[in-house]
């Protein structure tokens, strides 16, 4: 069995100061993740992790 993750991440302050604003945008990073390939975490603009296997 293979296992994939792919997490899109949001802090508070910096994206936005209330958790429908977070939830926002830690999804629209998390659909920016999964287009990226799998194995992703991506803060901000940048891919925060790349696991190749």
């Amino acid at each position: 069995m293979k296992i994939t993750v792919s997490l899109g991440c949001a802090q508070m302050g910096q994206d936005g100061d209330d958790m429908d604003s977070l939830m926002r945008i830690g999804d629209q990073r998390l659909y920016e993740a999964k287009a990226l390939g799998r194995d992703r975490v991506v803060a901000g603009t940048d891919v925060l992790h790349s696991v190749q296997g």
